[in-house]
């Protein structure tokens, strides 16, 4: 197990098992990164469900 802090890597807080936001507007519970994307709280949920989104989006070739 181990403890990483991501602040303004919204794509390492996607591959992350639990997200847990800290500060201003931060939500009552952490989750796992779609949680927190979907429930849409705290200062990590936008940034989270455009990295979700940029995640699973299928990556072109060069």
């Amino acid at each position: 197990m181990g403890i990483a802090a991501a602040r303004r890597r919204a794509a390492a807080r996607a591959a992350s098992d639990h997200v847990i936001d800290l500060g201003p507007g931060a939500g009552e519970a952490g989750g796992t990164p779609a949680e927190v994307a979907e429930g849409g709280v705290g200062a990590s949920a936008k940034y989270l469900s455009v990295a979700l989104e940029e995640s699973a989006a299928p990556r072109r070739s060069a």
